[in-house]
């Protein structure tokens, strides 16, 4: 089984994004991008910004679309509190929305969640494990919210909550 190896960055001409094949040349980091018009294949080279150079990680979300590292995706989770009072113990429950950023964790050797923001009072944990799936069959169901080039507002601090 073969995997793509796909890349994608901003251009530098129109900040654009390009998918394609990443190379540096002469101090220039590039993509190739093919495409195929009318039964004929061209293909284009773009300069892009070294810093949003990001791997596509083989895996597409709910709809389709292929995710790549820095994509964010946010979800739900319940959180559970409970409290001792005279008549026993109460529990109360509440959602409250997480955001995960994909990166490859080096210790794993796969694709993850490497940076969250976590809603209050929810569990700072890999995210995907409270819901008792794997990274790869967690992310499908989701659908990417963003990046942390063109969304890093999704991960900024609320009210003095942390992010991992």
């Amino acid at each position: 089984m073969s995997r793509e190896i796909l890349f994608r960055g901003k251009r530098i001409d129109n900040g654009e994004w390009i998918e394609g094949y990443y190379f540096k040349a002469n101090e220039k980091h590039m993509i190739l991008n093919f495409t195929v018009q009318k039964n004929e294949l061209y293909h284009n080279m773009y300069e892009i910004e070294p810093n949003t150079v990001c791997q596509y990680t083989g895996l597409t979300g709910k709809n389709g679309k292929k995710i790549f590292e820095g994509d964010i995706f946010k979800f739900n989770d319940e959180v559970w509190e409970s409290s001792y009072t005279a008549c026993g113990t109460e529990y109360d429950s509440w959602e409250v929305d997480n955001y995960g950023v994909v990166g490859y964790d080096n210790e794993t050797a796969r694709y993850d969640f490497y940076k969250y923001k976590y809603g209050e009072n929810s569990v700072e944990a890999d995210l995907h494990e409270n819901h008792g799936l794997e990274f790869a069959d967690f992310i499908q169901e989701l659908k990417v919210g963003g990046n942390i080039f063109d969304n890093p507002e999704l991960l900024e601090m609320e009210n003095g909550k942390n992010d991992k």
